[in-house]
């Protein structure tokens, strides 16, 4: 089996790769089908950090290989074109498990993100009618390509996943195929709680990201009338394809000091 613990951008996929490594004990799959590029590391593999994410290209030669017919693998990605969920959602021997988040606390994170990635310093409304309105399309169009009703497909929810994390990983077990008792889960919870998170990354003598921990509702002390007009805009699905075309052609906003700035940045999501 091969589980993927798929995720739009700041919607929790790395909290979901941590709960499902726990759950199954799974490795990742070989080396060579590993996206170099990732710097997410397995924690209990190397301590210097290995990728955890499959390199998009190599994702039909690892299912080609078959390898996971007779062995298990968990990663963690961030797929969102249409043959990769075509090609993971037709295989028997695969489990995608997806993780939704409120749009609107989604990009405040993302905010908060970009400013420590790509030195964004203008405040949060200058963010969100430049580069915060594309994050949205990229998010919102992961999400309606994910809201699958096929087998293999698992969708969690973040704020659910906060809420009543017992119940919720109890169902995500037996999606897994695991019957887990109240005891279990408390100790998975333990084991990847944002603390320990950031102690293992401590312990890593790769640099250490830095883990921001994703408070809900926290939108309200960023967001105006016209931005919560503007997303609830963008969630339309006219709209959306609308707006996804608009940004596939942006070649500069006035509210980015540096073009090679989004010129990145574009570069990064639309890839």
């Amino acid at each position: 089996m091969l589980v993927v613990c798929n995720g739009a951008f700041k919607s929790g996929s790395t909290w979901v790769y941590e709960i499902v490594k726990a759950i199954t004990g799974y490795p990742l799959p070989p080396q060579q089908y590993l996206n170099p590029y990732d710097s997410l590391p397995d924690y209990k593999k190397n301590n210097d950090g290995i990728v955890a994410a499959v390199n998009p290209s190599q994702l039909q030669l690892l299912l080609n290989s078959r390898i996971h017919h007779s062995s298990s693998y968990v990663c963690k990605n961030h797929l969102r074109a249409v043959w990769q969920q075509e090609l993971l959602s037709s295989d028997p021997d695969c489990r995608i498990v997806d993780v939704r988040r409120d749009i609107r606390d989604v990009i405040v994170s993302a905010y908060y993100h970009d400013c420590r990635a790509y030195h964004f310093s203008g405040d949060f409304r200058a963010y969100y009618w430049s580069l915060g309105r594309l994050r949205a399309v990229q998010v919102l169009s992961h999400y309606k390509l994910w809201h699958s009703v096929e087998e293999n497909v698992y969708v969690l929810n973040y704020q659910q996943l906060k809420d009543n994390f017992v119940k919720e990983v109890q169902k995500l077990g037996i999606f897994l195929g695991f019957t887990l008792s109240e005891q279990q889960i408390h100790y998975i919870q333990e084991q990847t709680s944002i603390g320990t998170m950031r102690k293992k990354w401590n312990e890593q003598k790769s640099k250490q990201p830095f883990f921001r921990k994703g408070i809900s509702g926290d939108w309200e002390e960023h967001m105006d009338s016209d931005i919560l007009y503007d997303l609830e805009d963008l969630q339309g699905s006219k709209t959306l394809a609308r707006h996804r075309k608009l940004w596939s052609g942006i070649k500069a906003v006035s509210y980015i000091p540096s073009l090679l700035l989004l010129e990145k940045m574009y570069r990064k999501l639309t890839k």
